[in-house]
């Protein structure tokens, strides 16, 4: 095979393979370029639009793990009643009508909703937890009027 390449050339004049030398040397150059040297930049390129993107989210959970070390250590402001008459009272005002109110000891209580739009509870909820109480079980099931019925153990933080 490289013998024939070989005839093939010493039959050509001179002119002919200076030509086709130039042919060959700009053919490579394509080649190198559109198969190596774009590959390579697309992918270097890639790279850094990954690295920008994984920064800035890891600069996002960075700060959100700050507020929550933040929001952990803060102590929220002391109850001014036992938390039965807390919870009944913010569940009154938020416009709920518990059906059962039942303390279980100093610093928990079970209470039970009949029928709450579930944004209003989750605010509701999350108002509490702004106040030092936390759910520690929640028990949501669907109505069909839209509204959800809820039984919670709510439990106020212990200092």
């Amino acid at each position: 095979m490289i013998d024939r390449l070989r005839d093939e050339w010493a039959r050509r004049n001179a002119r002919e393979q200076r030509l086709l030398a130039v042919m060959f040397a700009l053919l490579a150059a394509v080649i190198l370029w559109f198969g190596i040297v774009t590959p390579l930049k697309n992918a270097r390129l890639a790279a850094q639009a990954r690295l920008d993107a994984a920064t800035v989210i890891a600069g996002q959970v960075s700060a959100r793990a700050d507020a929550l070390r933040r929001s952990a250590r803060a102590v929220p402001a002391p109850l001014e009643a036992s938390l039965v008459v807390a919870v009944g009272s913010t569940a009154t005002e938020a416009g709920f009508t518990p059906t059962r109110l039942d303390p279980q000891g100093e610093d928990r209580v079970v209470i039970a909703i009949s029928s709450a739009r579930s944004i209003a509870l989750f605010a509701w909820l999350d108002g509490l937890a702004r106040r030092g109480v936390f759910a520690e079980r929640i028990a949501l099931r669907p109505n069909s009027d839209g509204t959800v019925s809820c039984e919670a153990t709510l439990r106020l933080r212990r200092r």
